[in-house]
């Protein structure tokens, strides 16, 4: 029965019924497509008239019941017009809406066709300033959500250009924000047909190809309107790239700023890669970067700062005027003319004749050894005895009369003749802009004195000389030489006064050892080409100029060619590194911090108070300036090859001598690496001696750190750190402490175990002063119960640092109030390690 019951719902079972029954009076048809279906009429029916009745009955329906698949009515659209305003006047406003987004777009491909390097600055939430203030209004009311509606109101109100609703610190708001923006550029990159594509467009392009590294990815999402495809992205770099390249990598850094250059390895570990033959799974080789730290506050002083000129009338004796202004301190602060003369006619007369008698002697000095000066090799003779007009002089001696007669610039051989007889450097400055630069330092590694002779040289012309005198030296008040000081030689009460600050070994240099730098190859110092008996290299055993090198007439343009190809830069000691009062300053202060925040700690253990006290780094950042300068960096070089070999680090080296204008536009450059590559910078620099001395390596701070962990670890272990790790520490975490394998464990530890001891020291500090009486001595009038009753106060007012009520200005205000109430009690501190460190040792270490 239930057989026959499903049967009866059947299309044949219904078909062959209606056959059955009304076979007489009906006639079916069928077509050869089984899809569509069968026509059942009857035999005396007006085909015509029955099809014009069935299509006026489908006429009249479409046209007067809503279609379910269409948003719109053919007869009546159906806009979203606000009530009162009809369906012309939104298309209207539509309209406008669609022309504002238009010109947006053409701003900002006019903007970043322009500039396309403006994209790596872009903030992308103060994006919204760009954007035209209805455009954004727009967008704010149209995606405004239920209780938004009340914040666009009250922002119309107040007239701001643009509506904000932004509220501090709210994440939820701020990435709502960030979609808003994000619609505003999909329909501009709509409305210009993806011709619009700049700033998102490009920046979401460049993250999801360093990620993925997809050009298919790009092509997918370039469909939705996300971002470009991967030919645009592609087109975009490459121009990005020459950009680049024709600025130069070192374009964005401040000028005469510090600047570093760090060497490091790359290593790009695929471990899921495919395998195969004779090829590795992963890719190693050498990034090059330099890093300007805090470029403006840490911009090295210009010589304008340090230095003040003095104009020197140019008569053809400006060399000797300016030596002679330099030692007479009534010359030097006198007051002058434009064109250099002293206003006072009498100093005038003075000054002239003082000149002419440094001429005398330098002259003199210079004739008594042209047997010496005739032994140097021919090219560096003959640019010596080269003479203004461009014709050379057939001898020293020729060369030297015709000084002394006439108005001859002087030379090479004169200062170096000066600088031998005051035994000090004489340096000579060019100025550049409105600055002034070293140009050659006379000797270069010698007569390091602490007053040397500057002299501003004109290299356009003749060769006038002004002279340059730091303003510590005018602090002096004195003079080296006064010009009414006869019978006596000028150099040697001037040697005299040099000498006080010269270590032996310049004192035994000959006159002929002043010109052993000149007789070394014309090569480029930079072309580190190893010997080939693997020797470092000495300046005896460089070959010398050959008669191809010596220059022709009107070649040399300046008294010092042979200088400056020979000396390009200058040497440099650790005679040259002091501590400044600055640095003292800044040192003192901070050992000031320290000293506090330990006894802060110790009273904060000691009474158990509830508060809870920040970490050292913690207190450091709340009493520090939180707004920090952002520090400039570039990337100058990846090599395909290994950053471990030394071939390849001196590859790197060649590459940073040319890109920094080493000898021309900066002295020295301070290059940090890992240890390997720190080790192979000490071999380059043994290997080609003063060839790069320029080039200063240095341990980056990171394996600084790291390398001292095993020195400390391997002196303090047996000496109590071994039992004090013990507590903390047990099984494969106490032998890494040891074996200073985990950087970040045993750095904490080291830092855990100095402040321990600090804090040690401090409670027996305190108990020392509690057994003592006599307190009256002590640089802190306070006692020991009052220190800790102060400290505790501080404490427990400061409140709970994890708080979001926690007031850090409060914070810093008392705390500088509570450094007033302990006065001296650091140098009292110190003090008293002192003496006990004479008892035991390494308590002097932790003061």
């Amino acid at each position: 029965m239930s057989g026959e019951r499903d049967l009866q719902f059947e299309s044949k079972w219904l078909l062959i019924g209606l056959i059955d029954k009304l076979s007489p009076n009906i006639v079916f048809s069928k077509l050869n497509n089984t899809r569509q279906s069968l026509l059942l009429r009857s035999p005396n029916i007006n085909l015509e008239k029955a099809l014009h009745q069935a299509l006026f009955s489908l006429r009249t329906f479409q046209t007067t019941s809503p279609n379910p698949t269409s948003s719109s009515n053919p007869t009546k659209p159906c806009f979203p017009s606000p009530s009162g305003t009809n369906a012309s006047d939104f298309c209207h406003i539509s309209f406008e809406m669609n022309n504002l987004l238009r010109k947006q777009a053409e701003r900002f491909m006019q903007k970043y066709m322009q500039h396309p390097l403006e994209i790596n600055s872009v903030n992308f939430l103060d994006m919204v300033n760009s954007f035209d203030p209805i455009l954004w209004n727009f967008i704010c009311m149209v995606t405004a959500s239920q209780s938004e509606k009340q914040a666009v109101v009250n922002c119309m109100a107040t007239g701001s250009p643009y509506i904000d609703i932004m509220k501090e610190n709210d994440l939820a708001v701020k990435g709502k924000m960030t979609k808003r923006i994000f619609a505003l550029f999909c329909l501009l990159f709509i409305v210009s047909n993806g011709q619009c594509h700049y700033p998102l467009q490009i920046i979401i392009s460049e993250i999801v190809n360093s990620y993925s590294h997809s050009s298919e990815l790009l092509d997918i999402l370039n469909k939705f309107g996300i971002c470009v495809s991967s030919d645009t992205h592609t087109r975009f770099m490459t121009g990005m790239v020459s950009i680049l390249e024709k600025k130069g990598p070192l374009d964005s850094f401040v000028k005469d700023s510090f600047c570093t250059v760090s060497i490091d390895n790359i290593d790009v570990a695929c471990s899921h890669a495919v395998v195969r033959p004779n090829e590795n799974r992963s890719w190693h080789g050498t990034s090059v970067m330099s890093v300007q730290p805090k470029p403006v506050s840490l911009k090295n002083a210009n010589f304008t700062d340090c230095f003040s000129a003095v104009k020197i009338y140019g008569d053809g004796r400006c060399f000797f005027r300016a030596i002679a202004s330099f030692l007479d301190f009534r010359l030097l602060t006198c007051t002058r003319f434009t064109n250099g003369i002293p206003k006072n006619p009498i100093l005038y007369a003075v000054e002239t004749s003082f000149a002419d008698r440094i001429k005398r002697e330098i002259v003199s000095f210079v004739l008594e050894n042209t047997a010496i000066l005739e032994k140097l090799p021919l090219a560096i003779k003959k640019s010596m005895l080269e003479g203004e007009s461009g014709s050379f002089f057939s001898s020293f001696s020729e060369r030297s009369q015709h000084i002394l007669e006439s108005k001859e610039y002087p030379g090479t051989v004169e200062i170096c003749a000066l600088a031998f007889l005051t035994k000090s450097n004489i340096v000579i400055m060019h100025q550049k802009d409105s600055n002034f630069e070293k140009g050659a330092v006379i000797p270069d590694s010698n007569f390091k004195t602490e007053f040397p002779l500057y002299l501003l040289h004109e290299s356009n012309g003749p060769g006038h000389f002004d002279l340059l005198v730091s303003n510590t030296f005018l602090t002096t008040a004195k003079s080296i030489v006064p010009f009414d000081c006869p019978n006596v030689s000028i150099f040697s009460v001037w040697s005299e006064f040099s000498r006080k600050t010269l270590p032996p070994s310049d004192l035994t240099l000959s006159f002929s050892e002043m010109f052993e730098p000149l007789k070394l190859t014309s090569e480029c110092p930079h072309e580190t080409n190893k010997p080939e008996d693997n020797k470092k290299k000495k300046f005896s055993a460089r070959k010398e100029l050959t008669q191809q090198n010596i220059p022709q007439p009107g070649q040399v343009n300046s008294p010092f060619f042979s200088l400056h190809q020979s000396t390009s830069y200058q040497s440099l000691s650790f005679d040259q590194f002091e501590i400044n009062q600055s640095e003292n300053n800044e040192y003192s202060a901070w050992c000031d911090k320290h000293f506090l925040y330990c006894l802060q700690k110790y009273v904060n253990y000691t009474k158990q108070l509830t508060s809870n006290f920040p970490g050292l780094k913690c207190k450091f950042y709340l009493e520090g300036n939180k707004q920090h300068e952002p520090s400039n960096l570039t990337y100058l070089y990846v090599l395909n090859e290994i950053a471990d070999k030394i071939e390849n680090v001196k590859t790197v080296v060649d590459h940073l001598f040319n890109v920094f204008g080493v000898g021309e536009k900066i002295q020295h450059l301070l290059v940090a690496g890992d240890g390997k590559i720190y080790n192979c910078l000490i071999k380059l620099k043994d290997d080609y001696g003063k060839d790069l001395d320029w080039l200063i390596p240095f341990m980056g701070d990171w394996h600084l750190l790291k390398n001292f962990q095993t020195v400390i670890m391997k002196i303090y272990w047996a000496a109590g750190l071994k039992q004090l790790a013990a507590v903390t520490h047990s099984g494969a975490t106490h032998l890494s402490i040891s074996r200073c394998t985990n950087f970040k464990r045993t750095h904490r530890f080291i830092l855990q175990c100095w402040e321990g001891m600090y804090r040690h020291l401090i409670d027996v500090f305190l108990s020392f002063r509690k057994k003592s009486d006599l307190l009256i001595d002590l640089p802190c009038s306070l006692t020991s119960n009052e220190i800790i009753e102060s400290v505790c106060r501080f404490v427990k007012e400061s409140g709970n640092f994890e708080s979001s009520q926690f007031n850090s200005a409060s914070f810093v205000e008392r705390q500088e109030i509570l450094q007033g109430e302990l006065g001296n009690l650091r140098s009292e501190f110190k003090s008293f390690c002192d003496i006990m460190s004479k008892k035991e040792q390494g308590l002097s270490v932790l003061a």
